[in-house]
């Protein structure tokens, strides 16, 4: 939550930009927390996976349901 907030403070905000958080099937509050963020910011684009496939294939699936041209991971 930190990391997202701290985004959108330092980020100018005449860019246009999106934030895609790809859950790994988490097993604690996060998809919850999560999902909420998401509901209110329409910068924010969440994946949530029923299986935990790993950091490579996250970031593959992150990236196929990013809406931009450029990203970082």
């Amino acid at each position: 939550v930190k990391c997202i907030e701290e985004i959108f403070m330092n980020t100018d905000k005449g860019i246009d930009f999106e934030i895609v958080i790809v859950d790994n099937d988490s097993q604690d509050s996060t998809p919850e927390i999560i999902k909420e963020i998401a509901a209110k910011n329409r910068q924010v684009n969440y994946l949530r996976l029923s299986t935990n496939y790993g950091f490579g294939k996250a970031c593959n699936q992150g990236a196929n349901i990013a809406k931009g041209n450029i990203f970082y991971f």
